[in-house]
């Protein structure tokens, strides 16, 4: 249930962004990529990164099209890394600028919602990512203050800055 978790939780960030697709199915993309978000958690981490392009580019999904199983891809390559992936004639033929973008955005809201979760559904409820007045805030309940270490600002500020803004975390979340 950490997939439907992680998907709420990043929704409101991409609802406000502009769709690279179609609203439609930049949902659907974002609900798959959270459900994929762990499958390469126990792969080496020297090489996940690159697998999981790999896997998740050539995986048998039905309903999906060419530019979308890249950006799929790309979400959850971006998941593991900052890099773009490695000799991909598919990324640089298959995919926009803007498309490129939105999905290292997307993997980084992935990785930033299982880390700081440890990737609990019942922890990551006790947080919310939001962004208003060009600023990205991670706030969170009083209780979870533990769990906000050097770790969290560390994969806050890349997602902040693949959408252009300033990122804050604050405490006081009400829920």
């Amino acid at each position: 249930d950490f997939g439907a978790t992680l998907e709420r939780w990043i929704a409101p960030l991409f609802e406000a962004q502009p769709a690279v697709f179609d609203r439609g199915r930049d949902r659907i993309l974002r609900a798959a990529a959270a459900r994929l978000a762990d499958v390469g958690a126990t792969l080496h981490p020297d090489q996940r990164d690159e697998l999981m392009f790999d896997l998740v580019l050539r995986a048998p999904f039905a309903a999906i099209n060419h530019p979308e199983r890249t950006f799929l891809a790309a979400a959850i390559h971006h998941r593991y890394t900052k890099e773009e992936p490695a000799n991909s004639e598919a990324y640089e033929r298959l995919l926009s600028e803007e498309q490129r973008a939105a999905s290292a955005a997307l993997g980084a809201a992935l990785r930033l919602g299982a880390d700081i979760s440890g990737r609990a559904r019942t922890i990551l409820d006790d947080f919310a990512l939001t962004m208003e007045r060009g600023v990205l805030t991670l706030s969170y309940k009083a209780n979870r203050a533990h769990l906000v270490t050097e770790q969290a600002t560390k994969r806050l500020e890349p997602l902040a800055a693949i959408l252009g803004v300033e990122c804050q975390i604050v405490s006081g979340l009400r829920r």
